[in-house]
């Protein structure tokens, strides 16, 4: 595997720019060819690729979006001239944050948890005070938002309350509690534990079906059971 681990290394150093402008970290984009910006979820995958042999590059990744983050707390994507709210991607911090911890003590520093923990929490209060439905449980207002744009989920219109929206939301107040126990804030670690348990519980309840997950509209009260989609 010697020769595709040199051609990932290279495209990944090819794809980096300085941080400039609205940029404040190197930034890993997608492309320089026509995705010239970076994703509010496609810069976890970068920081996961990177947290073993560069933590800082990859904590740099992580942090892309605190400077710029919306007054409501929503991250979209931006480049070295603009940042976008139009849409927005999945809650994956909390899934990430863990999955970087595995792979490198770095991230477990008490300035960098309390740096994290500051931009996720209002991340995640985006999701449960501006995209919350009447059941309960997040909603998506375009395919963009979860990151699979021509998902089946969206075939019938939107708003679109997804189950993977609420698993990632729910993981994500569950690592903001233990998060929130290791910086000594007793209540804020249990409001995070109450609204994992309340999400996943609404999740099972609401979402699942007895056989699979299923999406529901909230907008015309119907349920999205066709398509073959991994949102389920």
């Amino acid at each position: 595997y010697e020769e595709g681990a040199a051609e990932a290394g290279y495209i990944t150093w090819m794809n980096f720019v300085k941080a400039e402008g609205m940029i404040p970290y190197p930034a890993m984009y997608m492309t320089k060819n026509c995705m010239t910006n970076v994703w509010s979820w496609d810069n976890c995958f970068g920081a996961i690729f990177l947290s073993k042999s560069h933590p800082q590059l990859a904590y740099g990744q992580l942090m892309m979006f605190a400077r710029s983050q919306a007054e409501n707390g929503a991250y979209d994507y931006l480049n070295e001239t603009y940042a976008s709210y139009s849409c927005t991607n999945p809650p994956i911090y909390g899934w990430t944050y863990d999955y970087l911890v595995k792979e490198n003590n770095y991230f477990e520093q008490d300035a960098i948890i309390n740096e994290f923990y500051q931009t996720i929490c209002k991340q995640t209060d985006f999701w449960l005070e501006h995209r919350m439905s009447h059941i309960g449980l997040p909603y998506y207002t375009h395919g963009n938002d979860s990151g699979w744009d021509n998902g089946t989920f969206f075939s019938k219109g939107i708003p679109v309350v997804a189950p993977d929206l609420a698993g990632f939301l729910a993981y994500q107040a569950e690592c903001l509690c233990r998060l929130a126990k290791k910086l000594n804030n007793p209540e804020d670690a249990l409001k995070w534990k109450e609204t994992s348990d309340r999400l996943l519980s609404l999740l099972q309840e609401k979402l699942w079906d007895g056989e699979r997950f299923r999406a529901y509209l909230p907008g015309t009260n119907e349920w999205v059971k066709e398509g073959d989609t991994l949102q389920a």
